[in-house]
């Protein structure tokens, strides 16, 4: 079994307080509306070569988002990067976060567009434009929570943005089957240099764990055949991924389906392609 770097950059953690702000979809996973801040991801973490982590917004609220911010700022590594969630709001290219951006006077390592609920073509979102401009000039990267469905018009906006980082969170997959309409789609994706993916948000899936480590593994095998690891990255997608086992146990599942990797590789998928892609958090 590979076994993961010496160093470990989680490419996705997610960190709530709900006593300061809400999260709606909590509602729907009772078992998780609970807080879980800093102290808590370093306890999970406990004995693991974890050097920091990308910290991605959960919900979409200004008031989300200033917490995150603060948090990452008094935090001396974990997290070390933080992805703020774009909800449109007019006049503003970064939407409902711009006016705390705005009081930071720094920008996000990355922007987050949560898709799920939107048509496969989802180009016509309100300020789309604007913001793919935006961060492009800035440097900053976007990530794209979506179906499989929804990854066909990726390769035309990578295209039409050819300096714009773009990062499909849980493999443009998440809980789904690896299916052949995901392969192709994926596939098409693999003369986009600028399309990374994070090997995350895997294994909360039904059956047996045997199953649900066979589908993970077939749908690793696919992102590296056709990104190459230097394009891929391990999120743990804690705490979500509490529901499939601890912190240790998705490293080590996630370890275990990993092809046979030279060290350069592995160090590129355990940390080096997230590092690379986040940077620091030096004001921008």
């Amino acid at each position: 079994m590979p076994e993961p770097a010496d160093a470990i950059l989680d490419a996705h953690v997610h960190l709530w307080d709900t006593s300061r702000f809400e999260l709606e979809w909590l509602a729907k996973v009772p078992p998780l509306a609970q807080r879980y801040r800093v102290g808590d991801l370093t306890a999970a973490i406990a004995g693991l070569p974890v050097t920091g982590a990308v910290a991605v917004q959960a919900g979409d609220t200004a008031a989300e988002a200033e917490w995150l911010l603060d948090v990452a700022a008094r935090s001396d590594v974990i997290p070390s990067r933080v992805v703020l969630q774009y909800a449109p709001a007019a006049g503003a290219w970064l939407g409902a976060v711009q006016p705390v951006i705005n009081r930071a006077g720094t920008l996000p390592a990355g922007v987050r567009l949560p898709l799920q609920r939107r048509p496969a073509d989802w180009t016509d979102l309100e300020g789309l434009g604007a913001l793919l401009s935006r961060l492009e000039e800035h440097g900053i990267v976007l990530e794209l929570l979506l179906r499989p469905d929804q990854l066909a018009v990726v390769r035309d906006l990578a295209a039409e943005h050819p300096r714009l980082q773009i990062v499909l969170c849980h493999l443009g997959l998440g809980s789904h089957e690896p299916t052949a309409s995901w392969r192709a789609a994926l596939a098409e994706l693999g003369g986009s240099p600028t399309v990374s993916a994070k090997i995350s948000g895997l294994f909360a899936r039904s059956g047996t764990l045997s199953d649900a480590d066979a589908a993970v593994r077939s749908a690793v095998a696919a992102a590296i055949e056709t990104l190459g690891p230097h394009r891929l990255m391990f999120g743990s997608d804690w705490p979500m991924s509490t529901l499939a086992g601890d912190y240790a146990a998705i490293v080590e599942r996630t370890a275990r389906a990993l092809p046979d990797l030279t060290a350069d590789e592995s160090r590129s998928v355990w940390g080096r392609t997230a590092d690379r892609l986040y940077g620091s958090t030096a004001p921008r």
